[in-house]
């Protein structure tokens, strides 16, 4: 069965978490894999994710995302760069 978002404007979610935050928990637990220091890797997944839900509650959704992109570390295919100010038509 697919489901089907409530809100047309729903970030995506994975189990409980938004997209942004789960990014955050995987990322420090998968270093935590890596260097063999998983419960204080996920220990400090969690708290980190924890701190970013609560610094993004004032932000738009997906804030991270929008602070990638304007920094320069995401690209997009359709969307110009961020740095290009004004455009001629």
């Amino acid at each position: 069965m697919t489901r089907i978002p409530r809100y047309i404007d729903d970030q995506p979610k994975i189990f409980f978490w938004d997209l942004d935050v789960f990014l955050i928990f995987s990322t420090l637990l998968f270093m935590g894999i890596l260097t063999n220091y998983l419960i204080s890797s996920a220990v400090i997944g969690s708290t980190a994710s924890y701190l970013f839900t609560k610094f993004k509650a004032g932000k738009p959704d997906s804030y991270l995302f929008h602070a990638l992109y304007w920094h320069g570390f995401l690209k997009l295919n359709n969307i110009p760069p961020s740095y290009i100010r004004r455009f001629i038509e």
